[in-house]
């Protein structure tokens, strides 16, 4: 499934992950009524419900989830920087998983931005047929405020985590995306749909807690030493793959809002020629999926609701591809799987 091309088995994966200490942070808004709204937001419940249908969690651990969604009528940077201002946020993604804090631990909040590719300035044509009229594009954004030199920003996201006294995960997230234009009808809608997003993962589904008392020691006879296991979660693989924490510059695309980086599997999966970096999302591949789709400016393949793109090369085996998937596997992660492949130049 998906674009791995590895000989590594599921129980090497497990073994791998280790789950990393947290970090801790200063008091935050605890419920979506705390968040306060950007002046003149108005409730948008229709775009509620359509998004609640689309972007379903596939997990029995999901015990509660709570989504909002406004209309402000201003452009993006403006609703950016009131929650920038409120919130203090540190500008990057968590590097220790958010599922690893203990009973009354917190992390956060951080946040990250997204720029529209100035793809989108270039007349694009399907045959004969205007598709996009880029020079209309650009005429209309030079209207608007840059964020930095020469790059309007379209989505910002903010997100921070704490687990409650039960060991539930709760997380909390506020999602800005420009509303974006209509270049046939020439009108720039100057306008943001802000986002608010809370869930509660049940805390007795951490795979970890009970991995180690379902370990049956006689499962796999060909195994040389699965009896003399002491419960040690720590594996000893033969050279593994070096590889450093990501960037977007690094991987050369965008990072989706809120997902995280898990090195141990990452690193399980990488291989000479290939590098693989693995992140989770507790959004559903869909939705990870319509993100990359509007950045790239490509449609995915997908099959049996997982999504491939090529990244460098074609489908449907590129040598630089990104995946998303369903995480059928690790109970207690969150529910999508996204892998980043990277082929090793010589």
């Amino acid at each position: 499934m998906g674009i791995r091309k590895i000989g590594w088995t599921l129980l090497t994966l497990v073994m791998l992950f280790i789950l990393s200490a947290p970090l801790l942070a200063a008091p935050f808004p605890r419920s979506l009524d705390e968040i306060p709204l950007y002046p003149g937001a108005t409730r948008d419940e229709e775009a509620e419900r359509d998004y609640l249908e689309y972007s379903v969690y596939y997990t029995d651990d999901l015990i509660f989830r709570e989504v909002r969604m406004y209309n402000v009528g201003v452009i993006i940077n403006d609703v950016a920087k009131f929650y920038l201002d409120y919130l203090q946020p540190e500008l990057a993604w968590p590097r220790k998983e958010p599922e690893s804090l203990k009973p009354g631990e917190s992390m956060g909040p951080v946040y990250e931005l997204y720029f529209y590719k100035h793809v989108i300035f270039e007349k694009q044509y399907e045959y004969d047929t205007l598709i996009q009229d880029g020079k209309w594009i650009r005429t209309a954004f030079e209207t608007r405020p840059q964020w930095e030199e020469d790059e309007w920003l379209s989505n910002m996201g903010f997100e921070w985590w704490e687990k409650n006294e039960d060991g539930d995960l709760i997380t909390y997230s506020i999602g800005l995306e420009d509303a974006g234009y209509d270049w046939k009808k020439q009108i720039d809608y100057g306008s943001t749909i802000l986002q608010l997003e809370t869930t509660v993962f049940r805390g007795d589904a951490m795979w970890l807690d009970g991995w180690k008392d379902d370990w049956d020691d006689d499962w796999d006879d060909d195994w040389d030493g699965d009896s003399k296991w002491d419960g040690d979660l720590s594996w000893d693989v033969e050279d593994p793959i070096d590889l450093v924490i990501p960037t977007e510059k690094s991987l050369g695309i965008p990072f989706y809002p809120g997902m995280v980086f898990n090195m141990d599997f990452s690193q399980g999966m990488s291989m000479e020629d290939y590098h693989y970096y693995v992140f989770f999302s507790h959004d559903s591949p869909k939705h990870v999926a319509d993100f990359y789709e509007r950045q790239l400016g490509k449609k995915a393949l997908a099959t049996d609701g997982d999504y491939l793109f090529a990244l460098r090369g074609s489908l449907p085996i590129p040598s630089d591809g990104l995946s998303i998937q369903s995480n059928k596997f690790f109970t207690g992660l969150p529910q999508t799987m996204i892998t980043i492949q990277k082929q090793v130049d010589d």
